[in-house]
Parts: structure tokens; C-alpha cells; sequence
């Protein structure tokens, strides 16, 4: 009788445990409202945003840097990974955009990444205009948040268009809310050009405000305003240098000059990113 006794009262006590309310806070696990109310959270997630540009295009299962490296005939290899041996066949073949594609992943991931790379400047961003107790309590850092915000929505933008032939422009002043929230592909010339005007936003923070970005936000690398403002200068150059996709549009002399212009005021050294021998924190898989 002892026997049923306890099984009946173990059925019992799990129906009534199952019954509660099983949704415990995690203070290790922040939500985002959490995240952006707090101008040290918020700072961090700036500060992330360089790593994270770097992690999305030095992996080599979620970016399409080894096939496109076979296709432009830079790099050579006889094995199939990475879509290296599919993208490098003459004549060239078209890229397979199947979902059920062996590499689909490699734009699938990439192009999820930026736009979770351009969410995460996006956010800062909006807080920033939104928010006056952040933009105060920030105080003097609250243009070096901004600037690298910029840079990161800016380099977004700007690789999207550089890989795909359309994406979304969404920047923090757009809106998207309810279910039937819609956003308009576009090509990537309107990609390139939102993409510099990020930039360009970039450079006159950095321009007309002195600060230092800590160097672990760049391990190994430590910036003032006027050697960010070079970086973004280049970013604009590389970009614009790299969106051509025909003679047509190579030749245009506008173009060569933009180029010429932020060049010139570009970079006058290396930035070796210090490799820290961790996947997932400051390792190059594609190097590896």
C-alpha cells in the first residue's frame, strides 16, 4: 500500500511542479531592451562590432571568400569545399542559389550575418537618438560609440552589396513593425551608395571630435579619432573600388575619382589584428 501511496503523490507533485510557471530571469542573459537601456551594455555592443565584422569574413563555412577566391582565379585547389572546385570551372558557372545547394551556406549564413552585423549598429544608433539619459551618462564617448556604430552599419551595408546583387537598405530611422511590414529589395549600386553616406557620416564624427577607441574593441590595435577617420576613408575606397561589375560601369571616371579622393586620405599602415588562437574570438579560420 506504501508502494502506491508514493507513486500516487509523485504523479501528484509533478502535475502540480509542471503546472508553475517555469520562466526564470537569467541575470547572465540579458534581453535586449536590458541591453539597450544601460549606456555600459550599450557600449559594449558598439565595441563588439568591429570583432563581429571580423568573425563574419574570416570563416570558411559562412562567407564566400574561398570560392570566390577560386572564381577570380586568386587561389587555386582541387578540393570540392567551400564551393572552391563548383566556382572555379571554365567556363564559369552560375552560383547555385538552391536552398537545397551542398554549400547554400555560404551566401545563406553571410548574408545573415550582415544584416545581423547592420541590426546591431542599427540599434546603437537608435538609442543614441532616442535616448538623452544614455547620451548623457555616455557623455565624451558618446561620439566614439556613434562613429564605429556608423562604420559598422556603413561596412554592412556596403559588403552586402559587394556579394549579392540585391539586399535591404535598413537603417535606424526605418521602421519595421507588424506583420505585414514589408522592405524593398534593392539593387547594389542604392547598396554601395547607402553604404558610403554611412561612411561618410563615419569620418565627420571622427573629423570634428577627438576620442580613443579602447584597444580591445580592435585587439592588438589602438585607434584615435584621426587614424579611425583614415580607416573609414579606406573602407570607402575598397568599397567603391570593388563594386564594378562590368567594363561599362569600370570605366566610369566619377567612380576612379571618388575612389582616388578617399584613398588619399586613407590608411598609411598596416592594422594586423592580433590573433588570439580562439574560434570565435579573435582567430581567422580562413587564414588557418
Amino acid at each position: 500500500m506504501k508502494r502506491y501511496i508514493t507513486i500516487i503523490f509523485l504523479v501528484f507533485f509533478t502535475i502540480l511542479n509542471g503546472c508553475q510557471d517555469l520562466e526564470i530571469e537569467n541575470p547572465n542573459n540579458p534581453n535586449q531592451e536590458d541591453v539597450l537601456s544601460d549606456p555600459a551594455s550599450l557600449k559594449n555592443l558598439a565595441g563588439s562590432i568591429f570583432q563581429n565584422w571580423y568573425l563574419y569574413n574570416v570563416g570558411y563555412e559562412n562567407t564566400p571568400a574561398f570560392m570566390l577566391g577560386t572564381a577570380a582565379d586568386a587561389t587555386t585547389s582541387s578540393w570540392g569545399n567551400f564551393a572552391m572546385q563548383d566556382m572555379s570551372f571554365e567556363p564559369r558557372r552560375a552560383w547555385n542559389n538552391g536552398a537545397s545547394y551542398t554549400h547554400s551556406s555560404i551566401t545563406e549564413e553571410y548574408f545573415n550575418n550582415m544584416y545581423s552585423l547592420l541590426s546591431q549598429s542599427n540599434d546603437v544608433l537608435r538609442v543614441l537618438k532616442e535616448d538623452s539619459t544614455i547620451n548623457a551618462e555616455l557623455g565624451n564617448e558618446r561620439n566614439m560609440v556613434k562613429a564605429v556604430a556608423r562604420f559598422g552599419q556603413g561596412v554592412a551595408l556596403g559588403y552586402i552589396g559587394l556579394i549579392f546583387d540585391k539586399g535591404y537598405i535598413v537603417k535606424e530611422n526605418k521602421e519595421i513593425t507588424g506583420e505585414d511590414a514589408e522592405v524593398e529589395l534593392e539593387g547594389y549600386e542604392n547598396l554601395t551608395e547607402a553604404s558610403i553616406s554611412s561612411l561618410n557620416q563615419a569620418i565627420k564624427i571622427a573629423r570634428n571630435n577627438n576620442f580613443e577607441i579602447p584597444e580591445e574593441w580592435i585587439n592588438g590595435i589602438s585607434m584615435d579619432n584621426k587614424r579611425f577617420e583614415r580607416l573609414a576613408n579606406f573602407m570607402a575606397a575598397k568599397i567603391l573600388l570593388s563594386e564594378s561589375r562590368s567594363k561599362k560601369e569600370n570605366e566610369k571616371l566619377k567612380r576612379w575619382e571618388k575612389v582616388k579622393d578617399y584613398a588619399k586620405k586613407g590608411i598609411k599602415q598596416d592594422y594586423t589584428i592580433m590573433a588570439d588562437n580562439t574560434v570565435g574570438s579573435w582567430a581567422s579560420q580562413y587564414h588557418f
